[in-house]
């Protein structure tokens, strides 16, 4: 997993300046949505075939989850990656 969202624009890449904001708000969705489907860490680790330790990391912020990390969390909150990102996106005024 990284630890901060990126920071260089590579060719074809979106600039860091659209992913920030997404970055700061993925963990409070993340949370606010396995809280929402009363699950604990574990099931949603369990349910995503993660670690407990980086369902935890991505909700605490202290880390900003690879793509197939990304996938494989919202997998445990039934959601698609894209569903997820999208709630982050959309979550300014919420968060």
């Amino acid at each position: 997993m990284n630890t901060h969202c990126p920071s260089r624009r590579r060719s074809g890449a979106v600039s860091s300046s659209h992913l920030e904001p997404i970055c700061r708000r993925l963990p409070r969705v993340a949370r606010a949505r396995r809280l929402a489907l009363g699950r604990t860490l574990q099931q949603v680790a369990d349910r995503g075939g993660l670690s407990l330790q980086a369902v935890d990391f991505v909700e605490r912020g202290l880390r900003v989850p690879r793509f197939d990390t990304l996938a494989r969390l919202s997998r445990g909150l039934d959601w698609s990656a894209l569903e997820l990102v999208r709630a982050a996106h959309r979550c300014r005024a919420r968060c």
